[in-house]
């Protein structure tokens, strides 16, 4: 349940992209690194986070106790990332370093999760949003959190800085998980650049079939409800519509869609966008 709904959480929202409240939130104590980094290069395969999420996300929820009690494998695994060379990274194919961005990003958003669950409590950042949220974590998106490639790099680093400019991709944001029960579903296997096409379809139809936090049609006022990911990175659909944002969203969503009938409508203009409410509260189990 949102706890403040509406303008200020936009509001904050904004505030803190900006980096207006950067300094709001002291960071944590700094925490050990992970396990030592693995001697060899990272299995694109990516077993150890397939392994990780198998054990401990059931229906997109994940087990924060569990891993809180036994985090091995999920250190073992993101040490595996940090051991990346970055010349070699460089030399991969397109999708194996889309598929590889994705992983980590998911992969450290649980480990934040897990360091400082359970979560409980009130923020300055975190005035309009859920006691157990990830924007109560102090410094959340933006504390440098993992050395990948040989830089510090925060969760929005990786988003903003990275994946977004660089691959340009909007079924990305069926991917990236930021640990709320209105983000798109957590995908229970790693993504693996041989199979990244199919498996961004996929995550993309599941999160559009969703009338809780994809997509919900009103045909009395004429308005398809999206996910508030579709406002706050419009700009990122509008290349699907020749740079209109709002088009772009509908051809996204009708592209998605396992109903023809419905993607032709959603194509004939006959739709306005609207958004669904935005919960916050952390996908835990």
């Amino acid at each position: 349940m949102r706890v403040v709904p509406g303008l200020l959480a936009t509001g904050l929202l904004t505030l803190y992209a900006s980096g207006a409240l950067a300094g709001l939130a002291a960071d944590a104590p700094g925490r050990p690194r992970t396990a030592s980094a693995a001697a060899s290069a990272p299995d694109l395969q990516h077993r150890r986070w397939t392994a990780v999420l198998r054990a401990n996300l059931r229906d997109g929820r994940v087990d924060y106790a569990t891993l809180r009690r036994d985090r091995t494998a999920l250190d073992a695994y993101l040490a595996e990332l940090e051991a990346m060379d970055g010349a070699a990274f460089a030399r991969l194919p397109p999708a194996d370093r889309l598929a590889w961005w994705l992983n980590a990003y998911n992969a450290v958003v649980i480990r934040t999760v897990v360091e400082h669950y359970p979560i409980s409590g009130r923020t300055l950042a975190g005035l309009a949003f859920p006691a157990n949220s990830f924007w109560q974590i102090p410094g959340g998106f933006r504390r440098e959190r993992v050395r990948l490639l040989g830089r510090d790099l925060s969760l929005d680093d990786i988003e903003h800085r990275i994946v977004r400019p660089e691959f340009r991709d909007p079924r990305i944001h069926a991917a990236v998980v930021c640990a709320a029960l209105s983000c798109p579903p957590l995908r229970p296997e790693a993504y693996v650049g041989e199979r990244l096409d199919a498996q961004l379809d996929e995550q993309s139809r599941l999160w559009i079939a969703d009338a809780r936090i994809g997509l919900r049609i009103d045909r009395e006022r004429s308005r398809a409800y999206v996910s508030k990911i579709f406002d706050w990175f419009e700009e990122d659909f509008a290349p699907l519509a020749d740079g209109n944002a709002e088009r772009g969203v509908l051809e996204f969503v009708a592209r998605h869609t396992s109903d023809p009938a419905l993607a032709a409508e959603l194509r004939s203009g006959r739709f306005r966008v609207d958004h669904l409410d935005y919960d916050w509260t952390l996908n835990e189990r």
